[in-house]
């Protein structure tokens, strides 16, 4: 009996000394990675998802340390243990466009019912239907779920020959995955973005701005909602870190990703 006991207290202290031996290589691993105990999402991160470890990490612009889930998705914010929206590369403003060449051929038109407003962002490969909704008196935008999006119709229509247009949707999926507006800050100078209007007639325009502004700052953007001068297209997305406790349909990141487009022509509606 005392063989017994003494062989089951020496396989204890074995199974306890494997699960120690596992625990300190655990938190080797764990020192080894490339983020720090100050970083309030990272343990609740890495527990969710192990293999988020093995993830590439980089450092945001404001310092944050982010999990890249690769190019389809949101990164994870390991000091906000929120998502993280995509920023462009690359911000520019006024960019200058030459003449629009006569040869040139308009991009296929997402398939949509007749009437519905839409715009595809052919050089990315996205495009979005758009419902009407009315900016509020705070500047709020209520948006509709992705992938769809908004058009303000407070603003000029689409493919109006004065004043600005405003279109809004969110960035990504309630799973991380991005909309297609999660992929417009890969836009260049001069990209053609098509817009339909609520007659199927389809509008050119070509990207001439895209930035970034604080969420906070975005209801002081008037021009967004100028209703003379030449015509502007804008479409509105969230960027950079995830802003907890807001009101779900609206905007959920510090940050909102601006693209501006001039109108370029019309084309008449195939049966028009």
């Amino acid at each position: 009996m005392k063989l017994i006991r003494r062989f089951e207290i020496r396989r204890a202290m074995g199974l306890s000394s494997v699960v120690a031996g596992l625990a300190l290589l655990s938190l080797s691993f764990l020192a080894a990675s490339p983020w720090h105990v100050d970083d309030r999402g990272a343990w609740r991160s890495y527990l969710h998802d192990p293999t988020l470890a093995l993830r590439p990490h980089h450092r945001s612009e404001e310092g944050h340390r982010l999990i890249d889930r690769g190019p389809e998705m949101t990164s994870l914010d390991l000091m906000t243990g929120g998502q993280y929206a995509p920023r462009p590369g690359r911000q520019f403003r006024h960019a200058a466009c030459g003449p629009v060449s006569s040869a040139a051929t308009h991009p296929e038109e997402p398939t949509s019912t007749s009437g519905q407003r839409t715009w595809t962002a052919p050089s990315v490969g996205v495009g979005s239907h758009l419902v009407p909704t009315s900016v509020g008196s705070d500047g709020s935008i209520p948006l509709v779920s992705a992938p769809d999006g908004v058009w303000d119709n407070q603003t000029a229509d689409i493919g109006a020959t004065t004043g600005a247009t405003l279109l809004a949707g969110h960035v990504n999926h309630d799973d991380g995955h991005l909309s297609p507006w999660g992929k417009l800050h890969h836009l260049q100078e001069c990209s053609p973005i098509t817009a339909t209007d609520g007659t199927g007639r389809t509008h050119e325009y070509r990207v001439t701005d895209l930035y970034v502004v604080a969420h906070t700052e975005l209801s002081e953007h008037r021009e967004f909602l100028r209703r003379d001068g030449p015509p502007m297209l804008y479409l509105v997305t969230c960027a950079g870190p995830e802003a907890p406790g807001v009101m779900p349909g609206l905007f959920q990141y510090r940050g909102n990703l601006v693209v501006g487009a001039e109108l370029m022509h019309a084309t008449t509606h195939p049966g028009g």
